[in-house]
């Protein structure tokens, strides 16, 4: 980070490279949690078929992140140096986080659905039919 006053120092980049991929794992959980339950509320089964096609959907889109973003950061980095692309991409993770803390902590409201058989039911248990 530009902030940060130090020469180069590789202990500090193995860290940096700990914090960004916990980071990221975390980010990768909500966000598939998040479209499990969107699949399953929108009136998908709650079974291995719905969560096989929720996961190959989310594995083919972060490959194919993964294959326009690798080719940026480099350009970036060669353009603005890696301190000031590492602040503004670590700047740009803490925001998504955010955006996916907030999605994810929506699920867990007690209005939303869960999909029970023909009957809709909801968290506090009262069911509805559709």
């Amino acid at each position: 980070a530009p902030f940060i006053k130090t020469g180069p120092n590789m202990n500090l980049v193995y860290q940096a490279q700990i914090l960004g991929g916990f980071g990221e794992s975390l980010q990768y959980i909500c966000a598939y949690i998040h479209a499990q339950r969107t699949a399953i509320r929108i009136g998908y089964p709650d079974d291995i078929r719905t969560n096989s096609v929720v996961s190959s959907t989310f594995f083919a889109t972060l490959c194919l992140g993964s294959l326009g973003t690798a080719p940026l950061a480099g350009y970036l980095v060669s353009v603005y140096g890696y301190r000031r692309t590492s602040a503004a991409v670590s700047g740009f993770l803490l925001f998504w986080v955010a955006v996916l803390s907030i999605l994810c902590a929506s699920d867990w409201k007690g209005y939303r659905r869960i999909k029970s058989g023909r009957n809709y039911q909801k968290i506090d248990g009262a069911t509805t039919q559709q």
